[in-house]
């Protein structure tokens, strides 16, 4: 009896696997062919030859469509897969279509996961015979090189095609392939509503991070189940796909969060707030939703939320590039583990489409880096902006005509400074706490610049001494250490060192002890990349006021050394122009005269590749670059004779 009971119970199917019965049926089939191939082949290569492998596979194939092509019917039929395929059609032909009868998406989860393993299966089935007839095709090869007396063209090459039509036009082959091209659709379809199912539910919530972990659930599990097909074509196509939807649909729903804006806090911005709530009112005749401080701080902690969720998306981006390049090279790197020709150049084939369908992840996180960036700007706009202005106009109030007791206490204890660090750590504080690591380094590289641009305009007000000087260069020594102090990614250091690098010559050039000593300094140090023109520091040698009225005059300083290079000129029209402006550090560019008719001469100086690769596009009386934010001011420079110009001009 209990041998009845535990024979009753082996016959009962498995329940875990009726989502997968008939890629398992398949898979049983397939192997079976396999273990007849694998017997018989021996066989043939002994009494036949190794080249009548390929009729072996012929022979089997014909009878493994046969039996592949029941269980393929089966599942269409018991699935409702052409069914559940042409509602979607019929949804996706028209904008306005709605689909009668619902789809269950769990359901529609579960087919597509078994239509990619029956894709898995047959494809390591393909693979398996396409290796073994190409060993025995490489063997007769070898065979007809080594019997010198036999004249007859090795056949290797037509029975390698004759074998890639028999995998690529057999039945087996053609029916999934057929179950591939409608799950691409049905894949896609999935996706978009799923989506849009996660975005619904996190509509009204205030953690963005989990729309984001939601959103990239799905697009993950999509592309993995794509990637464990084996098919490269349907990986890339799933990819797509998916790339289409974050970039339309998550990118610009996210996009449109931070177009909001973050509220700028302060009696007016709440003033605004309450007139706009009494204009609802009178118009209305209802009271809107809760405004005034509350709403402002939640549409504060909103805009933080979202940014953080563009950084975290594009973040998730990388990681799903990463691990989809990682699970190819386990996926697909059997196809090359033969080491015949065929198998090589078809896994070339294969990298060759996976890495332009990678380089799209590449340029969507990209392009949600961006955003996040975008955003940084604005947040430092409406956040700092205004009060390092204040901070700044600060430094005005202390005197920096200084005698050496004042001087000694400014070292002890320097007011400003302390009055500075205690109003930027307040102020950053709350971004600290609330922002992403990316995000609040570009915000604090931001306000590194902002506070540096501040500086440059306070410090042209003020007056200097000897000993103000000192402390002016003291003081910008201990802001440049605050800034780069703090940690960056990417070497953020360096660039914070770089936005001050104007203040620190600014105080290197106020430290000099006589006018003669800034000529020799500024012309001779060129090792220096000078930020400033000659007109700038005329003007910062102006500050000092312990200079005397002869040393004031100021109209021979000369340009650097660094300056002084060899010319080329770019010009529209031919018209010269004497008046230069240095841009980015090391490139010089001539404006027009004002007695030129058309304004579009310029003249370029350079002293590497780097900067003539920089700025080598010019329009219409502009110099066109992808960074050029760094113009300093004009300054005089004589005329310059018409260099001549080299055959690569």
């Amino acid at each position: 009896m209990l041998s009845i009971n535990n024979e009753n119970k082996q016959n009962q199917p498995d329940e875990s696997r009726l989502a997968v019965v008939h890629s398992d049926s398949l898979t049983m089939l397939l192997e079976g062919v396999a273990r007849i191939f694998e017997v018989h082949q021996p066989l043939v290569e002994t009494y036949y030859g190794p080249e009548y492998v390929l009729t072996l596979a012929e022979v089997l194939q014909e009878q493994c469509d046969e039996e592949a092509s029941h269980i393929l019917d089966q599942f269409v039929q018991n699935r409702k897969f052409n069914v559940k395929y042409k509602l979607i059609d019929k949804y996706g032909r028209s904008s306005t279509a709605k689909i009668n009868e619902k789809i269950d998406l769990l359901e529609l989860d579960q087919v597509l996961s078994e239509v990619a393993l029956l894709q898995t299966r047959t494809e390591l089935y393909f693979r398996f015979i396409k290796r073994r007839v190409a060993n025995g095709l490489r063997v007769t090869a070898q065979n007809f090189v080594e019997k010198s007396s036999v004249t007859e063209k090795v056949p290797n090459k037509e029975k390698i095609i004759i074998l890639e039509k028999l995998v690529r036009e057999c039945r087996l082959g053609c029916r999934v392939q057929e179950l591939i091209g409608r799950y691409i659709l049905m894949e896609e379809f999935y996706t978009r509503e799923t989506l849009s199912k996660a975005v619904e539910l996190n509509a009204g919530g205030d953690d963005a991070g989990s729309l984001v972990d939601d959103v990239f659930y799905v697009v993950r599990k999509s592309v993995q189940r794509a990637s464990s097909s084996s098919n490269v074509d349907c990986l890339c196509a799933v990819v797509n796909n998916a790339c289409a939807l974050l970039e339309t649909d998550f990118y610009h729903l996210l996009q449109q969060k931070l177009k909001n804006g973050y509220p700028a806090a302060g009696s007016l911005a709440e003033a605004y707030t309450t007139a706009t709530a009494y204009v609802s009112v009178v118009h209305q005749g209802k009271i809107p939703a809760p405004y005034g401080t509350d709403s402002a701080e939640k549409a504060r902690s909103d805009f933080l939320a979202t940014l953080n969720a563009v950084d975290s998306a594009a973040e998730c981006i990388k990681g799903l590039k990463e691990t989809l390049t990682h699970e190819i090279e386990q996926n697909f790197q059997q196809s090359s583990l033969s080491g015949d020709e065929f198998s090589i150049q078809e896994t070339r084939q294969m990298t060759a489409k996976v890495d332009n369908c990678c380089s799209q992840l590449v340029d969507l996180a990209a392009k949600f880096e961006n955003l996040a960036f975008s955003a940084c700007d604005q947040l430092m706009n409406v956040a700092a902006k205004q009060r390092l202005k204040l901070i700044a106009e600060r430094f005005a109030d202390y005197s920096h005509i200084l005698d050496e007791n004042q001087f000694n206490e400014y070292e002890a204890s320097d007011p400003f400074m302390e009055y500075f660090v205690t109003t930027l750590d307040s102020l950053l504080e709350t971004f600290r706490k609330n922002l992403s690591d990316n995000n609040y380094d570009q915000f604090f590289k931001f306000v590194a610049d902002e506070t540096a641009k501040q500086l440059e305009k306070t410090i042209f007000k003020c007056s200097f001494n000897r000993l103000g000087a000192l402390l002016f260069d003291k003081q910008v020594r201990e802001l440049t250490a605050y800034y780069s102090g703090h940690h960056f990614s990417g070497g953020g250091g360096f660039a914070v060192r770089e936005k001050f690098s104007r203040l620190t010559q600014t105080a290197s050039i106020l430290n000099v002890d006589t006018l003669s000593e800034a000529k020799e300094f500024y012309q001779s140090s060129s090792t220096v990349a000078w930020r400033l023109s000659a007109q700038d520091v005329k003007k910062i040698l102006q500050m000092r006021q312990d200079f005397g009225s002869d040393e004031n005059t100021m109209s021979d300083v000369p340009k650097p050394a660094k300056v002084e290079r060899t010319s080329r000129f770019c010009s529209q029209d031919g018209f010269w122009g004497k008046r230069a402006a240095i841009v980015c550090k090391n490139v010089q560019l001539a404006r027009p005269n004002s007695s030129t008719k058309t304004g579009h001469g310029f003249l370029i100086s350079w002293d590497d590749d780097e900067a003539e690769t920089n700025f080598k596009k010019l329009q219409c009386g502009r110099m066109v670059s992808e960074r050029c934010d760094d113009v300093l001011n004009e300054f005089s420079t004589p005329f310059i004779e018409k260099p001549e110009l080299g055959d690569d001009e």
